[in-house]
């Protein structure tokens, strides 16, 4: 029988990702005027780990992405999307680091700029922001050939601690989707 790994990442994944929901909506009102979220967790080697997303890097990453994605004939993604992101992203770079996976953020600008060419100044929030996509796309290929990447994926997920702005709660409908952006971030 073989087994499919591209739909149990995904589920996961969007457990993940509702975890974030989850999280925020139990936290209430922000403690921290300015900030949209703060996620601390257990790295690979045990070791505590936070991360903290201003909203002004949600607003400068959305506003960025969404002017690449208009050059490209598409629409950007949600401040949600982009807060998902950031704040998911250094898991990825954990998990990418322990396969060998490095994803540069000159690599992620050089790859903003020939897609979508230049002209556009990208804040070092999207250009974060699309450096954990490109690792997100590397680690889903990595993960269809080898289950361990998902295990770890999960130990990493299960010490997440999150508190997230009630501004950006709400809706929801993107944890649904089967985008590859989404998959592992």
């Amino acid at each position: 029988m073989t087994r499919s790994t591209t739909r149990p990442i995904r589920r996961l994944l969007g457990a993940g990702a509702a975890l974030l929901i989850v999280g925020g909506a139990l936290a209430g009102c922000s403690a921290h005027p300015g900030q949209a979220a703060s996620m601390s967790y257990a790295g690979l080697d045990g070791s505590q780990n936070t991360v903290v997303v201003t909203e002004q890097e949600v607003e400068d990453a959305t506003a960025d992405l969404t002017e690449y994605a208009t050059k490209l004939g598409g629409q950007g993604p949600s401040s949600a999307e982009v807060l998902n992101g950031l704040v998911g992203g250094p898991v990825l770079e954990e998990l990418a680091t322990e396969y060998g996976i490095t994803v540069t953020s000159e690599d992620a600008r050089a790859t903003l700029e020939e897609q979508a060419g230049p002209g556009i100044d990208y804040s070092p929030a999207a250009v974060e922001f699309f450096r954990y996509t490109l690792l997100s796309t590397q680690l889903n290929d990595l993960a269809a050939q080898d289950d361990e990447v998902v295990v770890q994926y999960q130990n990493l997920q299960s010490t997440m601690s999150l508190d997230i702005s009630p501004r950006y709660q709400g809706g929801g409908s993107w944890l649904l989707q089967e985008d590859p952006v989404l998959q592992l971030g």
